[in-house]
Formats: C-alpha cells, sequence, structure tokens
C-alpha cells in the first residue's frame, strides 16, 4: 500500500486526524493516509455518498466499533454527520489480495490455507457484534506483516441505508440471492469468502475459477463449494468454516484467537508498503551531515504558521544563501517530504508536525513565539518587498516585542539575512527618531501644513500594495487553473475568469484565453445514481424518485416521484420514457418522463437496458434469471416478449426494435428476431489483440450497439468490431474496426463515432476514418459516452464524478470556406480589407471573411509563357505568394511565368502584368499606393544569381520606381507605409520604397532568421532555430534576451499594439506569446488541425483568425473582457462562495460574471 500524494482539493484534515496522501480511490470513497492528535497511523475514508444516502439504523455504526481487531482492521472512529463523511480505522501496512495475486500470481498449499483461516476468522469477528460485511472481495482483504486483515465491513450497508435492500457491492462476488435483490446476510458473506478463496488460488474471477474448486486440498474443496451454493441455507456459517480449517480444535471462547494465530504470515515479505510518515523523515534527518541537521528545524517551522497551519515559504526567506539550507531543501524534496512550485517551498504531508515526533518537539519548543516570529517575518518580507522604507519599520512596543523574542524566546530558529536587517533598521531608526525629536518639535507648524500632501502620498501607497497583493493572488489563482480542469471543469473555467477579475495581469489573460479551449463542462445534478442516455439526457436517480436533465439548457426535463420506484432506472433516447426497477429487483415499470405518471409495470428484472433509435421499444436484461431478456413496448408500458439464455453479459436493439444481438460468455453473439424469438444469424467475436486490457481476461463482449441505418453492428472487448448484420461476417475494412476502446458511442447520423480509452476520448469522422482528440487527459475512467439528438453534443460521465458534457460543434461543423476545392499550398489574410486568399493548385480564390464565400471567379493558370531570357526562368510550378490591397479590390499575385498579375478581385478582370524573374513574394503597403515583390534575377552571360526587390506606383499607370539589389522577403511595411522592412545576407533591412535605397541595417547575421510578423508600436518578431527575438526599428536594435526560447514556429502574426504574438508550430499547434513578460500558452484548436496556412489578427485585435489548408477559418477571442464573458455563458453561474474562500481568501467574495 503506497501512498500518492494529496492532490488538487484534497483537504488537509478530516475531523481531529491530519492528512498524508492518498491511499487510494474506489467507488465507496477516497482512502488517505491520516495521523492522529497523538501521531498514531490510521486510514481515513471519506465517503463519496451524500446525507441523503447515509440512513443507518440507530447503533448500526456503533456496531462496528465492537468487532474484535482478529484478522480485522479495526474502527476507531466516524462521523457520517460531517460535510464530508467518514470512517477511521487502524492504518494496516499491506498490499491487497488482488495486487499481490495480479503480481505473484495464486496462492499455493499453506499460504492459501492461512489466507483461509485469517478471513474466516475476520467473519466470525465482524458477525459476532452483529455486524455483515456485504462487500467481501479481493481488494478488501490487505495481507499485512502480521497475517490477513479484512476491511471495510458494514460500509456497504450505511451507503444503501437501513430499510433498503439494493445492491451496493461487486457483482462479481455478491450471492445470487443478493443479485435478485434481497438483503445480504451471514450466508452472502460465506459466499464471499469462497468467492475470494476461489480467486487467491486461481487469479482468475469466480464465475471463471469454479472449476479450480476440485483442485483445492481438504477441507478447503469442500468448504469452497459448499459456500457457493445457490441457497443460502445450503452454505455453513463461517465459525463452522473456521473450526473446520484449525487442525485442532479450539475452546469456543478462545476461536478467533486461534484463528488469529493460526493465519500467520500470507503472501511475499517486502511487499512495498511505505514506512510512517515520521520515520521516513527521521531517516532523511539522519542521513544528512551535522551543519545540516542543524539547519533543518529552521527550515520546516518557517513553513509552520500560526496554529500550525501550512504555508508556503521562497528559498529566499529560508535562506538560499546557506548552502546547509539548499542541501536540505534538496534532500526533503527528494524524498517527498516538501515541494517545490516555482520559487517557492511548502511541506508536502499536512500531517508530517504530528506524525514525526522530532518535528513536534521543535514546534512545542518554538510555539510560545511563533506568532511573534511569524509577525516579525510578515514586516520584515513587507519592508524589503516595498523598497525598505522607513516607514514600514517597527518601533515602539512592537520593536521591544521583536527584540525580546529574537534574544530569548526563539530556541531552534535562526534569523534570516532580512529579518536581521529589519531588525537593525528598526534600531537604527528608533535611535534617530529620538535626536530628530526636538527638531520635530520645532517644524510642526511647517508639518501640519503638509498633512494634506502626505495622506495623498499615503493613499497612493496604499493604492500601490493593494495593486501589488491584487496581481500575487490573481497569478496564484491562475497558476491553479490548469490543474483544476480534469477533476472541476467548470470551476476552472470562472477561476480564470476570478483571476483576470482581481488583476488583469499577464499570466490571467493568457490562462483566460486558453481556458477558451478547455472541453468540458459539469452537469450538476443529485441524486445517489447518475447516467447518460442514448441522446445524451443525463438521468440522475435515488431510490424514490429520478430526475431528467437536457444537457443542452441544463434544465430539468421531468421527475418522476414513486416510493421505492427505482433501485436502477434507464432513459429512452428522446427522454421522454423511464424504465424503473423497483427496490425489490423484481418489478420494471415504465413512466412517462413530462408528465410522471406511470404507464405500465411488468414482472421482470433488470440490470440493464437498451432501446431503438425512436424509444418506442426497450430491452432489458439481468444476470440472474432463467429468462433474463425482456422486451417492452414502451408506448403501452407493456411487456412484449421474454426470451431465456444463459450466460448473457450484454444486448443491443435494432433501431427499428426488430432485431436483438444477444452477447453470450465466450464472445458468441446471436441475432434473434423479437417477435418470434428465432435466431437469424450467430458469430464468435475473437478476443483482442492488446493483451494488457483486463477485458482479454474475461474475452467476453461489454457493449453492442447497432449503426444508425442498423446494417452494421458494434461489439467491444476492449477491441471495437464492425460486424455485418445481413450475412454475420466481420466489417474488417470498416473505420475504427480494431480501435481499442473502454466505452463508445454512435451519433443519430451515422456519421460519427466516440471512443474512450485510458488516455483520452477521440471523435471519429466515420466517412473519413479520421480521428480527432476531444479531451485530454481523462479525469478517470469513463463509464458512459453519448451523443446528443443533434449530435453537436458529447455527453460523458467519469467514474465516481459528475456528468459533463462537451460541445462538438467546433469539430463536427467548423466554420468552413464554402465551396473550397482542392487543398490551400499557401494562403494569406488581410483583415483591413476583411477578406482571405488562398493558393491551391485549382486556383487563386478570394474570400470574404464574415460570409465565408467566395468573392469573384478564380484566377486559374492552365498555362505558363515560357521566357525569354538567356538565363531562362522560373521552374514550372505552382504560383507561390498573394497579396489584396487594403480595400480587397485588387489581387497581386506572383505567377510560375516570371511576373506580377494584378486583377480585380470582383470581376478577375487583369488589370497588369509586371515583369518579375523568379518572384517569392509581394505585398501592398497599407495605404494602398505602392506594391512591392521580391525575386531572383540573373544577368548573362554568367547568369548569377542576385537578389532583388523591386517597388511599382499602384496607380493608373503601375510605373516601376525602384529596384533595391542584394535584399529579399519575406516584405512587411511599417503601418505609415513609410518603410519597407526585408533582409539581405546580413539582417534586417530598412527600404525607403520611394527611393529603393536602404536606410537602415540591422545586424542579425548571427541568428538564422526569417522575418515572420510586424508589430506597429513598431517591433518585429525574428525567428530563428531557437527562439523568438524582438527588433526595435527606431533604435535599430535586436535585443539579447529572447521572448521565448526553444521555439519552432511555421507562421507567426503579432497584434496590433504589438503586446501578443501568435505562433504556429510544427504540429499545428497555435500558442500566445506575451511581448512584455514573456509568457506563453497553448490556443487550444479542436482536435488536430490540418495545417494553418494563413494567421491574423483583425484590426482591433480582440479576435485572431487561423486559416487552415482545407478552408476551414478558426475564429478565436483574444480580448479578456470578452472570453471572460464566453466563459462565463458557459459555465453557467458565479464562482461559489465556497470555492472563492477556498481559492481567494484573501480577499472579499465578489461575483465575477
Amino acid at each position: 500500500m503506497v501512498c500518492s500524494p494529496l492532490i488538487e482539493g484534497d483537504p488537509q484534515r478530516i475531523g481531529g486526524y491530519a492528512l498524508a496522501g492518498r491511499l487510494g480511490v474506489g467507488g465507496q470513497g477516497v482512502v488517505f493516509e491520516g495521523y492522529g492528535p497523538d501521531g498514531a497511523r490510521v486510514a481515513i475514508k471519506v465517503l463519496h455518498a451524500d446525507m441523503s444516502a447515509l440512513r443507518p439504523l440507530d447503533g448500526e455504526v456503533a456496531a462496528l466499533l465492537r468487532v474484535a481487531p482478529f484478522c480485522t482492521a479495526r474502527i476507531v472512529g466516524f462521523d457520517l454527520d460531517a460535510d464530508r463523511p467518514y470512517i477511521v480505522s487502524e492504518f494496516v501496512p499491506g498490499a491487497s489480495l488482488r495486487a499481490i495475486v495480479q503480481q505473484h500470481g495464486p496462492l499455493r498449499g499453506d499460504e492459501l490455507h492461512r489466507l483461509g483461516v485469517g478471513i474466516a476468522t475476520a467473519m466470525v469477528a465482524i458477525h459476532r457484534a452483529g455486524v455483515v460485511h456485504r462487500d467481501l472481495k479481493p481488494d478488501n482483504v490487505l495481507l499485512s506483516p502480521d497475517g490477513p486483515r479484512v476491511i471495510d465491513f458494514g460500509i456497504a450497508r450505511l451507503l444503501t441505508g437501513a430499510a433498503t435492500s439494493g445492491v451496493v457491492g461487486t457483482p462479481l462476488y455478491m450471492a445470487p440471492e443478493v443479485l435478485h435483490g434481497a438483503p445480504a446476510d451471514r450466508a452472502a458473506d460465506v459466499y464471499g469468502w469462497a468467492a475470494v478463496m476461489l480467486f487467491a488460488a486461481s487469479a482468475r474471477p469466480p464465475y471463471r475459477a469454479q472449476a479450480s474448486a476440485a483442485g483445492l486440498p481438504e477441507p478447503l474443496r469442500s468448504l469452497v463449494l459448499s459456500g457457493l451454493a445457490a441457497r443460502p441455507e445450503a452454505r455453513p456459517e463461517a465459525r463452522d468454516v473456521l473450526l473446520r480449517l484449525l487442525e485442532h480444535r479450539p475452546d469456543p471462547a478462545r476461536l478467533m484467537e486461534a484463528g488469529s494465530r493460526a493465519a500467520g504470515t500470507v503472501g511475499p515479505r517486502g511487499n512495498g508498503v511505505d514506512p510512517p510518515l515520521g520515520e521516513r523523515a527521521e531517516q532523511v534527518f539522519a542521513a544528512l551531515p551535522a551543519p545540516e541537521r542543524a539547519a533543518v528545524p529552521g527550515v520546516l517551522l518557517r513553513l509552520m504558521g500560526p496554529g500550525d497551519q501550512l504555508r508556503t515559504a521562497p528559498m529566499a526567506e529560508l535562506g538560499d544563501n546557506d548552502p546547509a539550507v539548499r542541501a536540505v531543501v534538496e534532500a526533503l524534496c527528494m524524498e517527498g517530504i516538501l515541494l517545490r512550485s516555482g520559487t517557492g517551498v511548502s511541506i508536502a504531508a499536512p500531517a508530517l508536525p504530528v506524525a514525526w515526533p522530532r518535528l513536534a518537539d521543535w514546534l512545542a519548543e518554538e510555539r510560545p513565539g511563533q506568532a511573534d516570529h511569524h509577525r516579525l517575518g510578515e514586516a520584515a518580507r513587507m519592508w524589503a518587498a516595498n523598497g525598505r522604507k522607513d516607514a514600514d519599520l517597527d518601533q515602539g512596543s512592537a520593536l521591544e516585542r521583536d527584540n525580546r523574542w529574537a534574544a530569548e524566546a526563539r530556541r531552534n530558529l535562526r534569523l534570516n539575512a532580512v529579518e536581521r536587517d529589519f531588525l537593525a533598521a528598526s534600531a537604527a531608526l528608533a535611535g534617530r527618531r529620538v535626536r530628530r525629536r526636538r527638531l520635530l518639535l520645532v517644524t510642526l507648524a511647517v508639518l501640519l501644513s503638509l498633512t494634506a500632501v502626505l495622506a495623498t502620498l499615503a493613499e497612493t501607497q496604499r493604492r500601490v500594495v493593494t495593486a501589488q497583493r491584487d496581481e500575487a493572488i490573481a497569478r496564484s489563482v491562475a497558476a491553479r487553473v490548469p490543474s483544476l480542469r480534469t477533476l472541476a471543469p467548470s470551476t476552472a473555467l470562472l477561476a480564470a475568469v476570478a483571476a483576470w477579475r482581481v488583476s488583469p495581469v499577464a499570466e490571467a489573460r493568457l490562462t483566460l484565453l486558453s481556458s477558451l479551449g478547455q472541453p468540458d463542462v459539469l452537469i450538476q445534478v443529485k441524486g445517489a445514481y447518475v447516467a447518460v442516455s442514448d441522446q445524451g439526457h443525463v438521468l440522475s436517480w435515488n431510490s424514490n424518485w429520478a430526475e431528467v436533465w437536457d444537457t443542452g439548457s441544463r434544465a430539468k426535463a421531468g421527475t418522476i416521484r414513486s416510493p421505492g420506484c427505482c433501485a436502477n432506472a434507464f432513459l429512452s433516447p428522446d427522454a421522454s420514457k423511464l424504465l424503473a426497477i423497483d427496490a425489490s429487483q423484481t418489478i420494471t415499470r415504465v413512466f412517462d418522463v413530462r408528465s410522471g405518471k406511470r404507464l405500465g409495470e411488468a414482472a421482470a428484472p433488470g440490470n440493464s437496458a437498451v432501446f431503438s433509435a425512436g424509444g418506442s421499444r426497450a430491452a432489458t436484461f439481468t444476470h440472474q434469471s432463467d429468462r433474463p431478456i425482456s422486451v417492452f413496448d414502451l408506448t403501452r408500458g407493456t411487456e412484449l416478449a421474454s426470451l431465456s439464455r444463459k450466460d448473457v453479459w450484454t444486448i443491443g436493439l435494432s433501431p427499428d426494435g426488430s432485431t436483438l444481438a444477444i452477447a453470450t460468455e465466450g464472445g458468441r453473439v446471436e441475432l434473434v428476431d423479437v417477435v418470434s424469438g428465432r435466431t437469424s444469424r450467430e458469430f464468435t467475436v475473437p478476443k483482442p489483440v492488446d493483451e494488457e486490457t483486463w477485458l482479454r481476461e474475461q474475452a467476453n463482449i461489454d457493449m453492442l450497439r447497432f449503426t444508425a441505418d442498423g446494417t452494421t453492428l458494434v461489439s467491444n472487448t476492449g477491441e471495437l468490431r464492425f460486424w455485418d448484420v445481413a450475412s454475420g461476417s466481420e466489417r474488417a475494412d470498416h473505420a475504427g474496426n480494431g480501435l481499442a476502446a473502454h466505452v463508445f458511442a454512435l451519433d443519430a447520423s451515422g456519421r460519427w463515432m466516440a471512443t474512450a480509452d485510458g488516455q483520452s476520448i477521440q471523435l471519429w469522422n466515420l466517412p473519413s476514418n479520421r480521428s480527432m482528440t476531444v479531451m485530454s487527459p481523462l479525469p478517470g475512467l469513463i463509464d458512459a459516452l453519448a451523443f446528443t439528438a443533434d449530435g453537436r453534443g458529447l455527453s460523458l460521465l467519469p467514474r465516481g464524478l459528475e456528468a459533463r458534457m462537451i460541445d462538438l460543434a467546433p469539430y463536427t461543423t467548423p466554420p468552413r470556406l464554402y465551396g473550397m476545392g482542392e487543398e490551400a499550398t499557401s494562403a494569406a489574410i488581410f483583415p483591413r480589407a476583411g477578406r482571405a486568399a488562398t493558393v491551391a493548385p485549382d486556383g487563386v480564390r478570394v474570400w470574404d471573411l464574415r460570409s465565408l464565400r467566395q468573392i469573384g471567379p478564380a484566377t486559374v493558370f492552365t498555362s505558363m509563357p515560357k521566357s525569354t531570357s538567356p538565363c531562362g526562368g522560373s521552374d514550372d510550378g505552382p504560383f507561390q505568394a498573394v497579396s489584396l490591397s487594403p480595400d480587397g479590390s485588387f489581387l497581386a499575385v506572383i505567377t510560375p511565368g516570371d511576373a506580377v498579375r494584378v486583377s480585380e478581385v470582383a470581376t478577375g478582370r487583369l488589370v497588369v502584368r509586371l515583369p518579375l524573374p523568379q518572384g517569392q513574394h509581394v505585398a501592398f503597403s497599407p495605404d494602398g499606393r505602392t506594391l512591392v515583390a521580391s525575386g531572383i534575377r540573373r544577368a548573362p552571360p554568367e547568369c548569377d544569381e542576385e537578389l532583388i526587390i523591386q517597388t511599382w506606383n499602384a496607380d493608373s499607370r503601375w510605373r516601376l520606381t525602384s529596384t533595391t539589389p542584394g535584399a529579399r522577403g519575406p516584405l512587411a511595411f511599417t503601418p505609415d507605409s513609410a518603410k519597407l522592412v526585408a533582409l539581405d545576407n546580413d539582417g534586417m533591412v530598412l527600404i525607403d520604397p520611394a527611393t529603393g535605397r536602404i536606410t537602415r541595417r540591422i545586424d542579425t547575421s548571427r541568428l538564422t532568421i526569417s522575418l515572420l510578423g510586424l508589430a506597429s508600436d513598431p517591433r518585429y518578431a525574428l525567428l530563428d532555430s531557437r527562439a523568438l527575438y524582438p527588433v526595435d526599428l527606431t533604435t535599430g536594435q535586436l535585443l539579447d534576451s529572447p521572448l521565448a526560447g526553444k521555439h519552432s514556429a511555421e507562421s507567426i502574426a503579432s497584434s496590433g499594439d504589438g503586446r501578443t504574438l501568435a505562433m504556429e508550430d510544427r504540429s499545428h499547434r497555435i500558442r500566445l506569446l506575451d511581448t512584455v513578460t514573456g509568457d506563453v500558452t497553448d490556443l487550444p484548436l479542436p482536435g488536430v488541425p490540418d495545417p494553418v496556412r494563413a494567421l491574423a489578427f483583425s484590426l482591433d485585435g480582440r479576435t485572431l483568425h487561423a486559416l487552415t489548408s482545407t478552408g476551414i477559418v478558426y475564429t478565436h477571442v483574444t480580448d479578456p473582457d470578452s472570453a471572460a464573458t464566453l466563459l462565463c455563458t458557459r459555465a453557467g453561474g458565479q464562482l461559489a462562495r465556497t470555492e472563492w474562500e477556498r481559492y481567494i481568501p484573501q480577499l472579499p467574495y465578489r461575483d465575477v460574471c
């Protein structure tokens, strides 16, 4: 049992226990390692269930405390009335039986016998206290150094409620009568004991291992077989099991003691259990050299605030100039005792002060003066941070108190450099004030006249301090947003808005913009159980009610209220009908969702249900019945048919409700006519290829679904297989066949499929067989996926968490240029004209960015004119560059025929053909009066290549005004059109477009650069193979420090104010870079987009346009206020007060949306 660190959102304390880390997460709750006030190590299970689900009988919980500690983990406390209900048990230092068997294989001989004795001893102890375990399984048996220990007894009872016999537990290890809805009793625990023993002996699930029971040694063999008896009365009592397993019949009064001794040790020695937290810390401390050991108290005590609250301290406060301090921090971080985040250091486990006696002693010695030191430290840090002003120094009683603490009260703490300087400066100021007092009395009248001025200065200082505080808070909240996105996506959106509202620092701005790409939001519903329907509605229910929620509007679509109605519930695709299994799990009722009325019922149990596409029919099945499958007519609320099959694993229903697909053990699938019950096709699904998936172990089908047209059946065994319904043959060439997935969903149109594995959710376009990543990483294992009826949303249900909704519109229906032909090889966006141009093998086209429609005819080159130059012309091939005039009326295209072709956009009429040898780049000036182009000319007789830039007047004459030799593109004008920026062999050059003369050279020869973008402040962004560099064109200086390191960019755009750069890297990822702070963040595009051919900010800088090779036009908001409005709309509310107090406790609550 290895402890992992606490994660974002975990508490630091539960009741009177301090937490050290996580031990595991299960269906019932999260298990933490904790330490009591006396330092005792415990395990604390914090339950998932809400208060309405916790209804134990009077005294039932107290009975758990009476369970004798023989082969059990003793319960030492509980609080089911707390906001987070919890149960505390003694800590068992051992791995679970499941983990040991999976790692080392089945148990044999004496080990298996001792295991049986140990679990039986625990059952006797539990039963004697009047408790039933109800969830005995390999995960609830820990193999400690002193023998097997059974944990979590009785918790399932707390979750089901005293009067409820609903199924709570693990079906593989549950007795048949419990699966049928009967209350679990002692006989059910004996069945669980036998099932666990089969797993331990075979390393296989009990339903596959029953044949192995015959090979067990006596008396285990007969006890296991009798324990698995179908009738409860045929099973032995736990006491009888233990008596038969013991070699010598003990005194009945000492039966549990004898069983505990006989159990002994089971499993391998040294199973990787972490030693107690205090022991680990002591080992690290003892291994340090003496000077470093002496520095440990000072480091740790500075990380403890008033009331023993943990705090984060910068290295400078700890004493980073001291080599011993640096060595201590490094050693404690390596062992996980401390955590380093940015420049700060904190204690990793809140339990360390109580778990490590040495630290507890240091803290006790220091505690009388702890508040004084904390106040001194805060004052010294503020003094240093604000420029070491005399006004921030201590005086009078405060100075006396600080000096008294420094001289007398401290024991293990040493003053750091800032604190020493602060006390020295305070003392010096006090001396100066005595000398100045007489002078101050003389000048009192003058000072009074300056009171108003001083008040103004004080207010200014207060505003500065407040702004600095708010900036620090905003940065802290923004830094927490990425970790919140996985477990609390809606909170993450609102936290990003809150950070920006607190202070608009660069970190908050970039976090706000990157949050626009967060795919999911929570669908917050109440209920003990939650599911999603085939069309994405969310269903929540408890024993007496069920509610249906529309994921698009997040509004409640209907409520069913009926006592005992809903031990289990299933929703039709259109959310109009509800199938509910009653508390006895023998009756299935049909309800109308909108009216809440019951339409009918049938004596048919059901563990799962599937529906026809229109929702007129449904089929249910159970694992425990002679006739496990029932078909219902939902319009009338009646049962149409029931089918008899053995070993049914799952079913599927065709869209029209006429054909049932039935999967039985071993991967067999039958296609059955619902009315006649006749089988039309049979086939066997092969085992999955992926040997690591747990589904390979059982080799059975987990899910069956028909495609929208009913011609294809999809099976899932951990691998998806597509089957032709008419012939029963596998469609091996179908998109997605053989794909690994835990769960999948098909949309109503038949075009889209969503799959989830352990790492991501993928969206597949089935006609093109292309996939896009919709969500990664995942918050956990995904139990269900479902498309909404319109296919524009995807509902998902992570295990143990709330339902979520993903907007699929950016993936399935992205904005695209209408009538786009072949893929663009290059493109350009012209924000001033509100247009874009694409270059493709089938021509050059101009598009309106608002309507996304083509303007005018395409410019198509069917044949290329031959060059008349003795040196030849450019190679035949596609044109290379385009530019639009600022008003969008003229299009300039570099053609393969050694020319720049200028035409009217609206009509396509050729205006002029300007000769240009081997053209490379072309650009209109911002004022539209000049056209420039770069090329390569060859002069006979040697035909050596020479770079040139040529300039024309963009008027009716199109006169060539200048030629600049030795210069090349890319080309860009300064905003006033007065200068042209280009490159030559030595670096960047500024050219006067009127004369063609180079007016300034900026040496960038040490970089392999390409000019990629222009900002109007004016600065250019230069990119080499390593980093982005800014150049100030007013001074001609290349900054030594790059804006960001290790960037590869295919294209780049700059906002008009020069504050933001947008870059596309080679993975087609868009990144935003703040040119002032150098901070970088991803600007997510939906899925994995095609190559981005053009990037450009809008003129006001509030929007970034990205145009891909396939004509998709992504428009991403870059204005923070607009982004905040969008995020508030997506989150659907305000940041809750409890969340505000958790993340922004320094400020009073305010609405952020």
